[in-house]
């Protein structure tokens, strides 16, 4: 990986690399598409009528080879629907925890098969009766319930030890090794057993096309802490590279017709930045805490001037990576004097209390929070106290009861905003919490708000250096926060 944003940070960056982060190939006999085709390839096998009793003498043989497989191996098979019966991912979990975890081997090896029944596009037969009374089958297309193997393997050729041999290993997997490891695992196990010896007919001869790539940049940095308050910057200065131009010069594409999306997902250890462009997507989000991870997905390889067919896998590769590096290029301008590698800030990042319970940081976003920071900020809390009745009456519209309040006085307390009087019932504001709120209802009042509201309108051009300016107002911004707070004699 060679781009800007790499030789900026090259200092905090332990090692990079790019590689298939999930390849999706989907198989298809496409002359089977056809009814007519069927008859042909049934007669070609000896049956003159394409009866479901038929069908059903093809599928035991498909399913009596797998089950010899199995025995000679010694490969565990399970009926999903007994053993989990989960979706959305659960069998690749269920075989992540149970056999992948474990695996210490090297070579070939199948961990297990998993059966299940799933709706499919099928053919079945049905029995007419003409108009001179003789019977006949007649072969329909229809939806229904088709046993399914789900077999998982590690593979000898894909596999790789060595973190640091990711980028060349990535980069010699190309398209006809795939097709040859495709190819030789089809050979075991898709065959139809004929007694002593199992079988193939020629014509059954899949073609592979490229359903899904993902191509991920992974940058690990030696500091987690470095890591995380980095992805942090990103986000708070690059919220606006999801727009139509930016994302088109991304993927290096015009821009398209309707309005990209833009998003922000919770991931186990942060937030995820993600952008749509034509069904193809790119992100980036800190994986593990010390793992800055760009991936471009493509979905419709079609609108970025791609090839479908599984031997045009290299290229999916160089065009996700180059996707990644432009986005890289665009996240490099940030200063990095900003980035403070310190404690994070209590108050956006969530605390536990004295009894070891989570407390929520407060959100300003919501206007009952708000409005009770804004009351809270007046004189009178800080020099004689209040109790929570005397919220609930200057607040009535936003409160219904005592309990809401607590709830979120509690935000305030565990960081040390408010505090309870010693041997008294009353609550004050700190001094500190007394400076916090005021920086925060200033700044939202008087600066986020109105800037986030008013319009931008910027040439295509100049959207990708946009950041930058962004940066000086900030720092305007910031020196004038720096006068009033001195001023006040607030000595923040």
């Amino acid at each position: 990986m060679d781009d800007t944003f790499v030789d900026q940070f090259s200092e905090n960056i332990k090692f990079n690399y790019t590689c298939f982060d999930r390849v999706i190939i989907r198989g298809y006999i496409r002359s089977f598409f056809s009814i007519g085709y069927i008859v042909i390839f049934l007669r070609s096998l000896g049956f003159s009528k394409p009866s479901n009793g038929v069908m059903r003498i093809v599928t035991d043989q498909l399913n009596t080879h797998i089950s010899k497989q199995a025995a000679k191996y010694d490969i565990p098979i399970f009926w999903w629907p007994a053993v989990d019966g989960g979706t959305y991912g659960a069998k690749l979990q269920y075989v992540q925890k149970h056999y992948a975890n474990g695996f210490q081997g090297k070579g070939n090896f199948v961990f297990c098969i998993l059966g299940d029944k799933e709706p499919v596009q099928t053919m079945a037969a049905r029995e007419l009766t003409s108009k001179n009374g003789k019977k006949f089958h007649r072969l329909y297309k229809c939806r229904k319930p088709v046993k399914q193997y789900y077999i998982y393997f590690h593979d000898e050729i894909l596999e790789t030890d060595d973190p640091q041999a990711l980028q060349e290993a990535a980069q010699q997997i190309n398209g006809r090794l795939v097709q040859q490891r495709i190819d030789y695992w089809m050979n075991r196990f898709f065959k139809f057993d004929k007694g002593k010896y199992s079988t193939r007919s020629k014509y059954l001869k899949h073609e592979w096309y490229l359903s899904q790539v993902e191509v991920c940049s992974n940058l690990i940095f030696k500091s987690s802490r470095f890591s995380t308050n980095l992805f942090e910057r990103l986000i708070d200065k690059f919220s606006r590279v999801g727009w139509p131009d930016s994302i088109a010069q991304i993927f290096s594409k015009r821009p398209a017709r309707s309005i990209s999306k833009t998003f922000r997902r919770l991931y186990d250890n942060n937030a995820c930045i993600k952008h749509w462009f034509r069904g193809n997507s790119i992100k980036q989000y800190n994986k593990t805490g010390y793992l800055i991870r760009t991936e471009t997905t493509i979905n419709n390889p079609k609108s970025l001037g791609l090839q479908k067919p599984v031997l045009y896998l290299q290229a999916y590769l160089w065009f996700g990576l180059g996707c990644n590096n432009r986005l890289l290029d665009c996240c490099a301008d940030v200063d990095v004097t900003s980035i403070c590698e310190g404690q994070t800030d209590i108050f956006k990042k969530p605390v536990t209390d004295h009894l070891d319970k989570t407390v929520t940081p407060p959100d300003l976003r919501k206007e009952r929070q708000f409005e009770l920071c804004e009351e809270l900020l007046k004189p009178k809390y800080s020099l004689h106290g209040f109790k929570t009745a005397d919220i609930a009456n200057a607040l009535p519209h936003y409160f219904r009861n005592s309990t809401q309040i607590r709830y979120e006085l509690k935000k305030l307390i565990v960081r040390g905003v408010v505090q309870k009087k010693k041997s008294q019932s009353f609550y004050e504001v700190t001094q500190l919490g007394w400076k916090w709120l005021w920086t925060s209802i200033t700044s939202i009042t008087y600066f986020e708000n109105p800037i986030i509201s008013k319009t931008f309108q910027n040439e295509v051009l100049q959207t990708l250096a946009q950041p930058s300016l962004f940066e000086e107002g900030y720092d305007l911004i910031q020196q004038g926060l720096s006068r009033i707070t001195q001023e006040l004699a607030l000595n923040l």
